[in-house]
């Protein structure tokens, strides 16, 4: 059964669409789904603080795309990404599926009921500060999310 949240598209800190360029080849490899998708994300601050992913679709082995150079010795190292199939509403928008995109290293992961989503093209309209509908398939959620 499909599970509706409330959100507001965010804005993101810019990262990801320079992660994603050297990531998703890599992640393709394991996940061929995500091969060809924009390089950039959507942030989302749902309503719901709740919202916890128990089951995603797809989880990567551990992936070294960093090659040792980062900043943040915090986050060096192999990373593993999990991937959730859903779909989002953006407001007097159709209904678009994409996937929450997950790095386990991302310090978006300590921000309760925020996600980055990725898409197979860039979603034109889609703007920063309007709301949106989140669906997911209530069986990917841990009870807390429910």
């Amino acid at each position: 059964m499909l599970k509706s949240f409330n959100g507001i598209i965010k804005n993101g800190t810019g990262s990801a669409t320079t992660n994603l360029q050297k990531q998703i080849p890599l992640i393709a490899k394991q996940f061929p789904e995500i091969a060809d998708v924009y390089r950039g994300t959507i942030n989302i601050q749902l309503e719901s603080k709740d919202f916890r992913v128990s089951s995603p679709d797809f989880i990567t082995k551990a992936i070294d795309w960093r090659n040792g150079h980062t900043q943040d010795k915090k986050a060096d190292g192999p990373e593993v990404f999990h991937f959730t199939r859903i779909c989002i509403q953006p407001a007097n928008m159709p209904r678009y599926c994409m996937w929450i995109y997950g790095p386990q290293q991302s310090p978006h992961l300590k921000e309760p009921g925020y996600i980055e989503v990725i898409a197979q093209t860039k979603i034109e309209g889609c703007q920063v500060e309007n709301t949106c509908i989140l669906f997911i398939d209530d069986a990917k959620l841990d009870t807390a999310g429910r």
